[in-house]
C-alpha cells in the first residue's frame, strides 16, 4: 500500500517537473521570438575623415532620424517593420538647412534590422557600408542598371535635342536607340525578380519600371512575377494601385466630362470640344520631362491644328505667376490652357486618376479615348495615322 502511494505521487511530481520543464523551454522560445521581432537596428558611423561633420540623417519611406556627429561618430537605433530603401545625409558645421541633396554628402543603403557600419572616406559618398546581404545585392542590382541608364542619358539627350530641331528623321533612328535600351533595362530586371521572386529589392527593380517615361516597359507583368508576401507590402500595395490606375481610362473608354478654368478664370469643359480630336495634357512649370515634351508637342499641333486638332493643357501647378511664366517661356500659348491651382490636388488629375506627370490623353470627336501617354513620335505617328484616314 505504501508503495503504491509513493509510486502515485512520484509520478504526480514527474508530471509537474516535466510540466514546468515544458513551459521553460516555451517560455524561452518565445522570448527568442520576441527578440527577433524587436531587435531592430543599430547604425554606426565613422565619419573621422571628414573633420566638418555636424549631423546626419536618417530617411526611408517613412522614417526621418537624425543624429549629432561627436569625436567622428555617429549612431542610430530603431526598427523598421519592412527592409527598404534608406539614405544618410551629411551636414558640416556651417552649412545651414539643408534644402537640396548634394550628392558628395549623400549615401545610400538598403536599410534592415541588424547592424550597419559605415566608415567614410574625405567624401561622405564614397564611404564603406557593410550592411549585410540585401544592402549587398542592392549595390550589386544597381550597379548593373546604372550602365544601362548611362548608356540612355546620351541618346535621351539627343532625342530631344533633335525634338526642339524639329529633326524627325533623327529623333526616329534615336528614338529605335531609347527602345532598345529600355528593352534591355526590362530584362535586366525581369531576370532578377524570377531568380529572386521573394528579395525586397525586386520589389524596388519593378518601381524602377514603373517610371512615367515614354513608352514605359510593361511593368505590371514584372509585377506578378513578384512573390505574393512582397506584394502586399505598403510598397507592393502601391504598386498594385498603380497598376489599377494605368488600367482605368483605357482605350475605348468615354473621357468624363470634367471642366477647368483657364487663364482668365472661364471654366473650360472637356464636353466643349466634341467634334474634335483633343489632346488633353497633364503638365506642371516644375516638371522637366513635361516641358521637354513641349517641342514635340508645338510641332504635332502646328501640323494638324486646321484639321481639327486640339491641345487642352492641364496644369497642376499651383503658383499662377510659375504656370505663365512657362507656358510664355515654352512658347505653348497656342494650346489652350486651364487649371484650378491646387497643385497635385487638381480636380480632372484626381478624376481620371493622374498620379504622377507627363500624362496624357488623345480623345476622338465622340470622346472616346484613343490612345493614353503617347509622347513624341508615338504621338506623331498616332495623328499621322488619323488624319491620313480621313483626307
Amino acid at each position: 500500500m505504501i508503495v503504491t502511494v509513493l509510486s502515485t505521487l512520484n509520478c504526480y511530481h514527474m508530471r509537474k517537473i516535466s510540466l514546468m520543464f515544458l513551459c521553460f523551454i516555451l517560455m524561452g522560445t518565445f522570448n527568442l521570438k520576441s527578440q527577433e521581432k524587436t531587435a531592430g537596428y543599430t547604425i554606426y558611423g565613422d565619419v573621422t575623415a571628414i573633420p566638418d561633420a555636424e549631423m546626419v540623417y536618417l530617411t526611408a519611406s517613412n522614417l526621418s532620424d537624425s543624429a549629432k556627429v561627436k569625436d567622428g561618430k555617429f549612431a542610430f537605433k530603431g526598427f523598421i517593420g519592412t527592409p527598404e530603401r534608406a539614405a544618410l545625409r551629411l551636414k558640416h558645421r556651417g552649412q545651414g538647412r539643408i534644402t537640396t541633396i548634394i550628392h558628395e554628402d549623400n549615401l545610400k543603403l538598403f536599410l534592415s534590422n541588424g547592424k550597419v557600419f559605415v566608415k567614410s572616406a574625405d567624401k561622405f559618398n564614397t564611404s564603406t557600408i557593410n550592411a549585410g546581404k540585401l544592402h549587398d545585392e542592392y549595390i550589386t542590382y544597381y550597379a548593373g542598371l546604372f550602365k544601362i541608364y548611362n548608356a540612355m542619358q546620351p541618346v535621351n539627350t539627343r532625342y530631344y535635342a533633335y525634338a526642339r530641331e524639329n529633326n524627325t528623321k533623327l529623333m526616329q533612328e534615336t528614338k529605335v536607340k531609347l527602345d532598345s535600351l529600355r528593352a534591355i533595362e526590362f530584362a535586366y530586371a525581369t531576370d532578377f525578380i524570377r531568380k529572386k521572386p521573394k528579395s525586397p529589392i525586386a520589389l524596388y527593380a519593378v518601381q524602377e519600371l514603373a517610371k512615367p517615361i515614354a513608352n514605359p516597359p510593361d511593368f505590371p507583368s514584372a509585377f506578378l512575377l513578384l512573390d505574393t508576401s512582397l506584394q502586399q507590402t505598403p510598397l507592393g500595395r502601391s504598386l498594385q494601385k498603380m497598376i489599377d490606375v494605368k488600367n482605368s481610362y483605357v482605350k475605348g473608354h468615354l473621357i468624363p466630362d470634367f471642366a477647368q478654368p483657364d487663364l482668365s478664370g472661364k471654366l473650360v469643359k472637356v464636353g466643349d470640344f466634341r467634334g474634335k480630336y483633343l489632346f488633353i495634357d497633364f503638365w506642371a512649370s516644375w516638371c522637366g520631362p513635361c516641358r521637354l515634351e513641349n517641342p514635340n508637342l508645338k510641332r504635332s499641333f502646328e501640323k494638324y491644328k486646321n484639321d481639327g486638332f486640339v491641345v487642352l493643357a492641364v496644369s497642376i501647378d499651383e503658383s499662377k505667376e510659375k504656370w505663365i511664366n512657362a507656358i510664355n517661356q515654352d512658347g505653348t500659348d497656342n494650346f489652350i490652357h486651364v487649371g484650378d491651382m491646387k497643385g497635385r490636388a487638381n480636380s480632372a488629375a484626381q478624376l481620371l486618376k493622374v498620379s504622377s506627370i507627363p500624362q496624357n490623353f488623345l480623345i476622338d470627336p465622340s470622346g472616346k479615348i484613343l490612345g493614353k501617354n503617347l509622347h513624341g513620335l508615338d504621338l506623331d505617328n498616332a495623328l499621322e495615322k488619323i488624319f491620313n484616314n480621313l483626307r
